[in-house]
């Protein structure tokens, strides 16, 4: 995963994110965040920006200071592969 990041980030930069519909479960030194995106990408070799919308959910944990760190997250988006994979 580390790797797949790495290399996107090489290719595009987020130009806005921007999050709709989020709903937050707190639990027993835990959360959840569930929601709708949509992410503006741009190519950093130029090239029209695109944007794709999808799904989200995020876990957090809650640290015993009390802090809360992101733990896990998963996004689905509805942009085609192909069509990502055509700017790439």
């Amino acid at each position: 995963m580390r790797n797949w990041h790495a290399s996107f980030l090489a290719i595009y930069r987020t130009t806005s994110l921007k999050l709709d519909n989020r709903e937050i479960f707190v639990g027993n030194n835990i959360a959840v965040e569930t929601g709708t995106y949509a992410w503006r990408l741009q190519p950093i070799a130029g090239g029209e920006s695109f944007v794709d919308h999808g799904n989200y959910m995020q876990v957090w944990k809650q640290q015993p200071g009390g802090a809360w760190l992101f733990a896990r997250e998963i996004w689905n988006g509805s942009t085609p592969s192909s069509a990502a994979s055509d700017r790439e």
